[in-house]
C-alpha cells in the first residue's frame, strides 16, 4: 500500500502549508523529509483498510474545502492556549461522545505502548515528545494530546476501523508504538531499537533522531 501512504502523506504535507500558525510560519513546515519520515513510519503499521479510510477522509477534505491539519492543531489549543482557541472553535466539527469514546479507547493504548517503551529505551523516549497530556504548555504538545487531537479529525468509518485494530492488537500483545519507532530508527539509518538507543545513550555529537512520532509527527 505504498501508493495510498504517498497519496496520504501528499495530501497531508498540502493541508500542512496552508496552517497559519500564531508566529508566523514555523520551520518544520519546510522539512518534508522530517515530515515524511514521521508520517510514512506511523501509516507503515496501519492494515490496508485503515489506510485507504483516512486517504478518503483526506479526499472528502479537500473537496469541501476542509483542512483537517488546521482542525489537529486548532483541538491542540484548547487548553493550551483558551483565548486563541475560542476564536477557533465556531469552525470547528463537532464531536460526538461516540466519536470522543473511540478516541479515547485508541489514545490510552498509545499510553500505555509509550509508558512501556520508555521504560525499555528512555533515551529514545526522552528523544521525542513528552509523552502525557500533563506535560502540556504552550511550547510543547505531549504525544497523548497530539494523537488525541489527530484522531478528532478522522471520521467515524477510520476511528471505528483503528479502534477494532488497537484491540486486536492488545489482544496479541502487539506494540503498535514499538513497530513505529523502528520504522522510525530504520529511517534514520539505524538497524535496531537497542543499536538507536546505545548511541544516543553515548550522546554522539551532531547525532539527532526525531523519534515516535505520537504516532503522529
Amino acid at each position: 500500500m505504498s501508493s495510498t501512504i504517498d497519496k496520504i502523506i501528499s495530501l497531508e504535507f498540502s493541508m500542512f502549508q496552508n496552517v497559519q500558525n500564531v508566529g508566523g510560519r514555523a520551520c518544520c513546515q519546510d522539512n518534508y523529509l522530517t515530515f515524511r519520515i514521521m508520517r510514512a513510519s506511523q501509516f507503515e503499521v496501519w492494515t490496508d483498510d485503515m489506510l485507504e479510510s483516512y486517504l478518503r477522509d483526506l479526499t472528502a477534505a479537500k473537496a469541501s474545502d476542509e483542512n483537517l491539519i488546521f482542525e489537529k492543531y486548532a483541538y491542540m489549543m484548547h487548553d493550551r492556549c483558551p483565548e486563541e482557541y475560542a476564536g477557533l472553535e465556531n469552525s470547528l466539527p463537532p464531536i460526538s461522545e461516540e466519536k470522543l469514546s473511540l478516541v479515547n479507547l485508541i489514545v490510552a493504548a498509545h499510553v500505555s505502548w509509550m509508558d512501556a517503551l520508555a521504560a525499555s529505551y528512555p533515551a529514545l523516549l526522552t528523544n521525542a515528545r513528552p509523552i502525557h497530556t500533563g506535560s502540556d504548555n504552550r511550547m510543547c504538545v505531549s504525544s497523548e494530546t497530539y494523537l488525541r487531537c489527530e484522531l478528532l479529525t478522522y471520521s467515524m468509518h477510520t476511528l471505528d476501523l483503528y479502534a477494532k485494530y488497537v484491540l486486536q492488537c492488545l489482544k496479541n500483545g502487539t506494540n503498535l508504538n514499538r513497530l513505529i519507532l523502528l520504522n522510525t530508527v530504520e529511517k534514520y539509518q539505524f538497524h535496531s531499537l537497542d543499536e538507536a538507543e546505545e548511541r544516543l545513550t553515548q550522546k554522539i555529537p551532531g547525532l539527532t533522531i526525531v523519534s515516535l512520532p505520537s504516532p503522529a509527527n
